[in-house]
């Protein structure tokens, strides 16, 4: 994750020059895989979740951190051979159960983290004004958080600006861009249409009787499940699994949709002549 990779540097360089000691039988399979990046989310929502950052110092000063972590792994592995990369961007963050839920109608911030200060609120770029906007949650239509999902989209943004400056500065390697947030807005803003009735809550976990079926003290386990019987009836339902990680009937029809449709992908139909039709 980027916060540990800023605080102890040497973490990206040794794993990668582990994982990529190179023999001459990997010579051939460095040339010839896929190498799929998607890094940013988890740094984003540890970030908000913090209650140090609002949504638009995040995106104004972890963005350009996440991009240069993904362009220095990108070297190092164009280093050690690797010719073929995919980048993922991330989903809207603020459709996320466990995001929506933490910030819903705003709790007191003084109350989830008491060593918050106004000082600190300014120096982060939290100011009075931007903090309660962010925590009384102005959705979209979606029911989305509005300020969360400008920062995921932003984040797409520059790293298919990232994506362009590599295709330049490396022209014997292929470089495609999946549009994750575009390839959810359209799944979530036409939810019946691809089987989902049930768009922002979490399948798996506290169930019913918690805001967007979310609570991190009764997360998805054999506890919640068996004992306390909250799975919901019918997974394929829900977008969400667990509050963070999707189901597999999402990850299924966004699949289709990207890879194996050509959808959201740049360049469009980057996977033609590799994948089957489906």
């Amino acid at each position: 994750m980027l916060l540990a990779s800023l605080r102890h540097p040497a973490i990206l360089r040794s794993s990668y020059s582990e994982t990529l000691f190179r023999t001459p039988a990997m010579e051939t399979s460095h040339d010839n895989s896929l190498y799929v990046i998607e890094i940013g989310g988890n740094d984003y929502i540890v970030a908000l979740t913090s209650f140090l950052y609002s949504p638009s110092y995040v995106a104004t000063n972890f963005i350009p951190l996440v991009i240069a972590k993904i362009r220095n792994a990108t070297e190092v592995l164009y280093a050690n051979g690797a010719r073929n990369f995919l980048y993922i961007g991330v989903t809207p963050l603020g459709c996320s159960p466990s995001l929506l839920s933490t910030f819903l109608l705003g709790g007191s911030l003084r109350k989830r983290s008491p060593q918050f200060s106004l000082h600190r609120s300014h120096s982060s770029g939290c100011s009075p004004s931007l903090l309660s906007t962010f925590l009384l949650g102005a959705k979209d239509s979606n029911g989305c958080l509005t300020d969360i999902n400008t920062l995921s989209y932003n984040h797409g943004l520059s790293l298919l600006n990232l994506v362009n400056q590599l295709r330049l500065n490396y022209t014997d390697a292929t470089f495609s861009f999946l549009d994750y947030y575009a390839a959810y807005t359209q799944v979530i803003g036409n939810s019946s249409s691809y089987g989902f009735s049930n768009t922002l809550q979490a399948c798996c976990g506290a169930g019913p009787l918690f805001p967007y079926r979310y609570n991190p003290l009764l997360f998805c386990n054999a506890v919640s499940t068996t004992t306390l019987d909250t799975l919901c009836a019918n997974p394929n339902t829900f977008i969400n699994w667990d509050g963070i990680h999707f189901t597999h009937k999402f990850n299924f029809v966004i699949f289709n949709l990207t890879v194996n449709a050509g959808s959201y992908l740049n360049p469009p139909n980057a996977f033609s002549t590799s994948m089957p039709s489906m």
